[in-house]
């Protein structure tokens, strides 16, 4: 990789101590710069990898302040083009599983949960991977997480019921590889 990625790569390492995670993230332009690597990167690219996988690490364990600030300029809509994106590829791997974490982070925040579930393509890109991602992948556990997040709240419950998810989650329950012990 170029210099890009060899910048985002420091970040993704600098972005690991979960004790700066808000002092990092609010760094003049960062967000604004992390947002165009979303955007201007090519799917499957080292760079898009890279830019997902920081604001992954930001809005983890020690990044809560983070996460509202993250889905207010729009993070979630971008996480949902990634994802999309990637799977016209059918480049199912760590693109698509950072940015479900991060998803999956974003809906950690009680207060972002009903607007998330409602805009964005957020619930159908969901229920798509639910629906057609490998039996007990890594993929579909984060697509599962990140409903489950979701169902948090009592808005969107009803919401979810509606949208078959009770239907689809009872065919896994029964159909998915126990837990080990």
């Amino acid at each position: 990789g170029g210099c890009r990625e060899t910048a985002l790569g420091a970040l993704v390492n600098m972005s690991m101590a979960k004790d700066s995670r808000h002092a990092m993230y609010l760094t003049p332009g960062l967000e604004k710069a992390l947002m165009d690597v979303l955007d201007r990167s090519l799917p499957g690219s080292g760079s898009l990898n890279l830019g997902v996988k920081v604001f992954r690490n930001l809005s983890d364990q020690g990044g809560g302040d983070n996460r509202a600030q993250m889905y207010k300029a729009g993070l979630a809509g971008k996480l949902v083009c990634v994802i999309k994106n990637e799977q016209r590829l059918n480049a199912q791997g760590d693109i698509v599983n950072a940015a479900l974490n991060t998803l999956s982070n974003l809906a950690s925040h009680n207060a972002s949960r009903p607007s998330m579930l409602a805009s964005g393509g957020v619930a159908c890109v969901l229920v798509d991977l639910v629906s057609t991602a490998e039996p007990n992948s890594r993929l579909l556990r984060a697509a599962l997480v990140t409903l489950t997040n979701l169902s948090c709240h009592k808005e969107n419950r009803v919401a979810m019921m509606h949208m078959g998810l009770a239907d689809l989650l009872v065919t896994l329950t029964l159909t998915a590889t126990p837990d080990s012990k």
